[in-house]
């Protein structure tokens, strides 16, 4: 999530079962509560570090886990004058379901599955553990991702936790990177780009636009703001600069940065150069299959 967010503290959502009290144990009934957990990536971190740290964070986030969802939210409501608070920006449950009771008192049970027809989150991911393994689903808003881009995200999962598996003394930088896949996926991209004239046509524009109305405001980010004729001059540096380091026309590009302004300003650059461009993390690189730029 912080890769895809570009967000160096994601906000996840986590369900806990509220039942913190040993009186609660024989009242049925449901007493789940949604706890809201910033956790830091920290990209020079091993994983291994990096777990101990979420422990943490999530043992202290725990010890509050009876404050209310919902008063939480009203109180950040009215704190931002009115504006509906975002507390999180995706879900993760994870539930261990090997040993569970199979009856209350004289009543027995069990589980069933329950297929979800919609989803309350923008994107969701639950995990359950049985005895044969672990159990999986990746739920998400339709009205914002595509399927291909859920399976997308999933495919990463996978490849990130195996990668994990295999080498936990690896940095989250190096876990992070890009994968095979994706390089095949960027060269693809890169293929098909060109010169095209839907690309030449919009460059061309805000070219006119930026002589016309330099002073116009190009890129508003938090408390940043870029006119058109700032965004275009950092275009064109940055298009100097691609063509200084020697990258070809549709090659395999991978940029990192943390600054927006000049993450849109190398897009634009590539785009003016043919070349794609697959977003990512700090510190800016830009990698071609063969040699390596940065």
């Amino acid at each position: 999530m912080s890769q895809w967010l570009r967000e160096p503290m994601p906000a996840i959502g986590i369900p806990v079962r509220g039942r913190g009290t040993p009186e609660l144990d024989a009242v049925m009934g449901f007493f789940n509560n949604m706890l809201p957990v910033r956790l830091r990536v920290d990209r020079s971190m091993t994983l291994l570090d990096w777990i101990r740290d979420v422990h943490r964070t999530m043992v202290a986030a725990y010890a509050s886990q009876e404050a209310p969802f919902e008063l939480l939210a009203a109180e950040l409501q009215s704190a931002q004058g009115g504006m509906a608070p975002v507390l999180y920006q995706a879900m993760f449950s994870y539930q261990d379901a090997r040993a569970r009771q199979t009856r209350w008192g004289n009543l027995s049970h069990e589980r069933l599955p329950l297929p979800h027809r919609g989803t309350t989150e923008d994107i969701n991911l639950w995990m359950v553990e049985l005895n044969n393994g672990i159990e999986a689903g990746l739920q998400y808003n339709a009205d914002l991702f595509l399927p291909e881009t859920a399976s997308r995200l999933s495919g990463h999962l996978l490849s990130l936790l195996q990668a994990a598996v295999s080498s936990p003394e690896q940095t989250l930088a190096e876990l992070l990177a890009a994968s095979d896949a994706d390089v095949r996926q960027i060269g693809a991209w890169a293929g098909q780009a060109g010169h095209s004239a839907q690309a030449i046509d919009f460059l061309a524009r805000f070219e006119k636009l930026a002589q016309a109305s330099p002073q116009r405001t190009a890129i508003r980010f938090a408390d940043t703001a870029v006119s058109c004729a700032e965004l275009l001059q950092r275009v064109n540096a940055a298009t100097e600069r691609l063509r200084h380091a020697g990258v070809p026309a549709n090659a395999a590009v991978h940029l990192r940065m943390d600054d927006v302004v000049e993450h849109t300003a190398h897009a634009l650059a590539a785009w003016r150069l043919g070349i794609a461009v697959a977003a990512g993390d700090s510190p800016m690189k830009v990698c071609v299959q063969e040699p390596e730029y940065r």
